[in-house]
């Protein structure tokens, strides 16, 4: 998925109404780059922002390696240039994505990804593109032009795909990359551009490390040159971001085993936790507490309790608001595991509600506060049984550990598992240090 900041500087390539493909600003003062086949000998086209209507542009600059720049006569307000990467930055078998106008999806936007194949020694990117792969010539028409987007930044100008009798060889396209890319009328913006989504939250913490783990961090990463200075930081936090989970949690790995005393370390873990969970899984929860529902949620345990709830407050109309909760680490080991649950929740509850005693815990649960038992388990018919009985009214959310290179899953579950025997190993597995969880 595309940040809204970068989606809004792709543009659709017109000649009056006819689409003719794609291309993205990449300056300040309004220039557009496109594919010059795209526009062929016009000095002259039209070009759409998203949904308004189209403003004219005129020719800056064309060149035979088949590049085209575009001066738009008006420019959107909230519209900001596409950020520029480095081709050096480009390792094989990272991710990219773009939007484009192709007729796979019938002249109007949509979103293309894949990863990259390689960097050749002329500057060209070798691309795999999933949308592509059994596709025709005629489909892709259109996807010229479209900037290669990967960690948030445009590294190349898509300009071809490879074909054998009108159908595309297993989804191969191919990018100019932007370093090629040389106007002698005219400059590209600066490399960077505005910080994405989360960008900050990574960054902040890996300015703290020293050289030598950003190092470590920077090929965890898969950043082919890192190069130390004031940039990155700023490059190793997006390609976390941007590459996907697998990446932020090699990362997350490297720098544990590293330093595990680190506190920067716990700064990126929270950070991570913040990627695995989906706008759809708050609002779940969300939806669950205000049912007063028995919930599961399949993430990465104790430590994300308090960033679920956040997240759920924020997923409603009215916003954040207080919201009692605990969490609870029973003993898998202790007999019966229900009692051991119920135990560990009636002290939790006693803490986070003030309650002197037993009574005044049921008490304060049963008047309707808004309680939340986060239990480290997975979920149990015997356990859900007990803590409905001991506790009416309490939302129980079940949390049961999965891998870190799957984002966090949400289900309801009307009717809870029974235990077994591998349900007790885990359940003390799961009680174990966040960073021993790490893959």
């Amino acid at each position: 998925m595309i940040p809204a900041l970068l989606d809004r500087a792709i543009v659709e390539v017109l000649a009056d109404t006819t689409s003719l493909g794609t291309g993205f600003l990449v300056s300040q003062d309004g220039l557009v780059l496109t594919a010059r086949h795209v526009v062929g000998v016009r000095d002259r086209i039209n070009v759409r922002f998203g949904a308004a209507a189209p403003v004219a542009a005129t020719l800056v600059e064309a060149d035979p390696g088949d590049w085209a720049l575009f001066r738009v006569t008006a420019r959107l307000a909230g519209v900001d240039p596409m950020p520029r990467g480095l081709v050096n930055d480009v390792a094989t078998d990272v991710l990219w994505y773009t939007a484009g106008h192709a007729n796979i999806r019938s002249g109007q936007r949509g979103g293309f990804h894949g990863v990259v194949r390689r960097v050749d020694p002329a500057g060209y990117l070798e691309l795999f593109c999933q949308e592509l792969v059994e596709r025709s010539y005629d489909d892709a028409r259109g996807l010229s032009g479209a900037p290669c987007i990967v960690d948030g930044e445009a590294v190349g100008l898509i300009v071809e795909v490879t074909y054998k009798n009108n159908q595309i060889v297993t989804g191969e396209a191919r990018a100019i990359a932007l370093d090629r890319i040389k106007p002698t009328r005219a400059a590209l913006g600066a490399a960077g551009g505005p910080r994405l989504p989360w960008e900050e939250v990574f960054t902040a913490p890996l300015q703290r490390a020293t050289a030598a783990e950003r190092q470590i961090a920077a090929f965890a990463a898969n950043l082919p040159n890192p190069i130390e200075g004031p940039r990155l930081p700023q490059q190793i936090a997006r390609r976390m971001i941007n590459q996907g989970v697998l990446v932020v949690a090699e990362v997350l790995r490297q720098l544990s085993e590293l330093h595990p005393q680190l506190d920067y370390v716990e700064s990126l873990i929270s950070a991570a936790e913040t990627l695995w969970v989906s706008g759809s899984a708050a609002e779940s929860l969300a939806n669950v507490m205000e049912k007063k529902a028995t919930g599961h949620l399949e993430t990465e345990l104790d430590w994300s309790a308090r960033h679920h709830l956040r997240r759920a407050f924020a997923s409603r109309e009215r916003g954040p608001r207080a919201w009692d909760h605990v969490v609870v680490s029973a003993d898998a080991r202790a007999e019966p595991f229900a009692d051991a649950v119920s135990e560990a929740t009636y002290q939790e509850l006693a803490k986070a509600l003030k309650a002197p005693d037993r009574i005044s815990v049921k008490r304060r649960v049963y008047a309707g506060r808004n309680v939340t038992a986060f239990v480290a388990s997975p979920p149990r018919a015997d356990v859900v049984e007990r803590l409905k009985k001991d506790f009416p009214g309490l939302l129980i959310v079940f949390m049961s550990r999965v891998q870190s290179s799957a984002p966090a899953r949400w289900a309801l579950e009307s009717v809870a598992p029974t235990a077994t025997e591998q349900d007790e190993q885990n359940a003390e597995i799961q009680n174990s240090d966040a960073r021993a969880r790490l893959p």
